[in-house]
């Protein structure tokens, strides 16, 4: 009687192994396995000025002019490519800094995208985000960082050149605007 007992609970407890496998509930499982995209398509920070332009030329995302789309950020000679987006791209900026890619900026077509369809996207590829407030979200690794921002943006940046500006180096001064922020904000 009691090796059929036995038997029994035996099966019972192999018959509710196979229909409930182990399940943590306390730790979330997290989907990113290794680094993170660092653009897209042919897009890649790192990249030279060069491959970047050629990258464009070929891409069905955007309508790149060429150097019509190219331009230099002011007191300084780092070019910045801004052109117009195709279809789910509105628009790109890519920055560079010492002839490398450094910020990919994509502001996406809300006709085609919407923020909580990217943010889910993004959430099962790299699992949650790093950082999370209602305004944007980001995910990062050593390199790099991918940030979600509303209403419809998102940035890769290289994280390991864009390092803070030496002091003396050449900024731009602030902007009237700015100026009148600052001093509305001082009357707290």
């Amino acid at each position: 009687m009691a090796r059929i007992l036995t038997l029994i609970i035996l099966g019972i407890f192999l018959l509710g192994v196979s229909l409930y496998p182990e399940v943590s509930p306390a730790v979330p499982e997290s989907k990113n396995s290794g680094s993170l995209k660092r653009g897209i398509e042919e897009l890649q920070l790192g990249k030279t000025l060069e491959d970047i332009q050629e990258a464009l030329k070929k891409s069905p995302y955007f309508n790149y002019r060429g150097p019509r789309d190219l331009s230099f950020l002011p007191l300084r000679s780092e070019p910045v490519i801004d052109t117009e987006g195709m279809r789910y791209i509105q628009r790109g900026i890519f920055q560079f800094q010492e002839g490398r890619l450094v910020t990919i900026v994509l502001y996406l077509n809300p006709r085609y995208l919407d923020y909580p369809a990217l943010f889910r996207h993004l959430t099962s590829r790299y699992g949650s985000p790093q950082y999370l407030d209602p305004k944007s979200c980001f995910w990062e690794d050593a390199h790099t960082r991918v940030a979600l921002e509303k209403p419809l943006t998102v940035k890769f940046v290289e994280r390991n050149i864009l390092a803070p500006r030496e002091k003396g180096k050449a900024s731009l001064p602030p902007s009237p605007e700015e100026l009148g922020r600052e001093a509305f904000l001082e009357l707290f």
